[in-house]
């Protein structure tokens, strides 16, 4: 059974319902008027095709940045301090806005889909965490959101030509002499919160990467205290090293593990 790990998201989640009002407002902004030239049909240059070739290429990774900067946000609103963090929570609705907002050829609807489907996600669940929903929708959410993740990543992979690959390890069932034997399953750790992994047990120790909101990894030993693991991750890119046991949500028997 998955335990949900929360003690530092609470500074942030009052926050958001604090600001609620002024997200709410500015995400219904409504959009200046157009006003439209009439040319001759002959003077219209034709669309570009974007959905071939290299073309396709460039446009996915332009596409990709407005998560890259939603990643960044999230990591750099772990370290303000809670009376500054409304400027960086309204830039995280506006960067959602400008995803949403993007004009896009139908080949890409699908990853703008996601994309913004995923940022909601994260703020859903960060403010129904806040509202003090139970336990149980709480992990619903966050399966959903890490669902969201998992389908914009598979959908950033396809248009760039990758192969996206995901596995749920399964307990292994192992016979000798004719008695069967169980082997442990793997414990998992889910990120619930966007944070860093370092390498080391404490926050004191060099950040090499970050877990975000949505990943998941094996886990691989736990530290003295049961505050910190470490991790192995395959995707988005290959990472070994330490997370809070507050940001994730961890999945399987952790007391199996090795201590470092």
């Amino acid at each position: 059974m998955k335990k949900i790990q929360s003690v530092k998201w609470i500074s942030i989640l009052i926050l958001l319902t604090i600001i609620g009002t002024s997200l709410a407002s500015c995400a219904n902004d409504p959009a200046a008027p157009i006003v439209e030239e009439a040319v001759a049909s002959s003077d219209v240059a034709p669309t570009e095709n974007l959905c071939t070739g290299d073309s396709k290429i460039t446009e996915t990774r332009r596409l990709n940045r407005y998560m890259i900067r939603f990643d960044d946000i999230s990591v750099l609103a772990q370290a303000t301090p809670r009376e500054q963090l409304a400027e960086i929570i309204l830039e995280m609705q506006r960067i959602r806005q400008d995803a949403a907002f993007e004009e896009v050829q139908p080949c890409f609807s699908n990853l703008q889909s996601t994309q913004v489907n995923f940022m909601n996600g994260v703020i859903i669940t960060m403010t129904n965490f806040l509202s003090g929903v139970s336990a149980t929708i709480l992990e619903e959410r966050i399966n959903e959101t890490r669902e969201l993740r998992t389908q914009y990543d598979a959908e950033l992979a396809s248009l760039l030509g990758m192969t996206y690959i995901t596995s749920t390890p399964a307990p292994t069932i192992v016979q000798a002499d004719d008695t069967p034997t169980f082997t442990a399953a793997p414990v998992r750790a889910f990120g619930v919160q966007d944070s860093y992994i370092l390498n080391g047990p404490g926050d004191t120790f060099t950040a090499v990467d970050t877990f975000l909101t949505g990943q998941e990894a094996n886990i691989i030993s736990r530290s003295a205290d049961g505050m910190w693991v470490k991790i192995s991750r395959a995707q988005p890119s290959e990472i070994t090293g330490w997370v809070s046991v507050q940001f994730i949500s961890i999945e399987g028997d952790a007391n199996q593990l090795p201590v470092e």
